[in-house]
């Protein structure tokens, strides 16, 4: 599974266990689960929970039984019987990991310095928000700050991160790809 997969999985993960308010239980479970997976009986169970030759009633009891003794909650055991599903369960860490940073990222979320040529709407900033949190993977503090250096547009900065929507980075993007076909 790639990391891709694993972050979009972690994050509905997330989502849908902080909506509940289970997001603490739920990433513990994640954690119980891939330890649990990556024992030896825990590679036998893995083997069972993935087999096509295990009938299928068997293999739900197999997993109602883990679910029991690892104490999963039911995002935990329905996250557990998808990647079972998808023969995946040897990639669980890899979810049970990003699920980890994602809930710490909820938590804390990261601050993003947005510099604007004029006073923004609040619709179009939150829409400039969703825009940003989709692209970094975790949930960003827009503090908006008025620049009268910048002639239309806005800058945003989060650590490393740059995106440069203002005029003047438009037209020296212009004129790179001007002086480059020349």
């Amino acid at each position: 599974m790639n990391r891709t997969a694993a972050g979009r999985y972690a994050r509905q993960l997330v989502r849908i266990a902080a909506s509940r308010g289970r997001l603490g239980e739920t990433i513990l479970a994640l954690r119980n689960a891939a330890s649990f997976f990556e024992s030896e009986d825990g590679r036998d169970a893995r083997a069972c929970l993935q087999s096509s030759r295990v009938p299928a009633a068997e293999r739900e009891a197999l997993l109602v039984e883990l679910a029991s003794a690892l104490g999963l909650t039911d995002e935990a055991r329905a996250t557990v019987a998808a990647f079972a599903r998808m023969r995946a369960l040897g990639e669980f860490w890899a979810v049970a990991r990003r699920a980890e940073a994602q809930a710490d990222a909820e938590a804390d979320p990261q601050r993003v310095e947005v510099r604007t040529a004029r006073p923004v709407a609040p619709e179009a900033l939150a829409r400039v928000a969703a825009g940003i949190e989709r692209m970094l993977g975790c949930k960003a503090r827009l503090e908006v700050v008025e620049d009268a250096d910048l002639m239309a547009g806005l800058v945003a900065r989060a650590g490393n991160h740059v995106w440069d929507g203002s005029l003047a980075g438009k037209l020296a993007r212009m004129r790179e790809k001007v002086s480059g076909e020349t």
